[in-house]
């Protein structure tokens, strides 16, 4: 059986060419996700490899989180 993710978080890659193109990219998300939501906590990490910056955004509850998605997803 699986586990369910925690709700307050979520998970997203960034991909791009080198590490300082990624972090570009996800500075300008961070920033829109702690202004809607000042406590947001991030956990980074570059995937060398894949060339793909992972990060764990870390919201206080899951209607946060879900706020910022629809943010996004229209």
């Amino acid at each position: 059986m699986s586990k369910k993710g925690d709700p307050r978080q979520l998970s997203i890659q960034v991909q791009a060419k080198n590490e300082a193109m990624a972090m570009a990219q996800y500075q300008l998300l961070i920033d829109q996700a702690r202004g809607q939501c000042p406590e947001v906590t991030d956990k980074v990490q570059w995937d060398a490899r894949a060339k793909c910056l992972v990060a764990t955004l870390s919201f206080p509850d899951a209607v946060e989180r879900q706020r910022f998605e629809q943010s996004f997803n229209g």
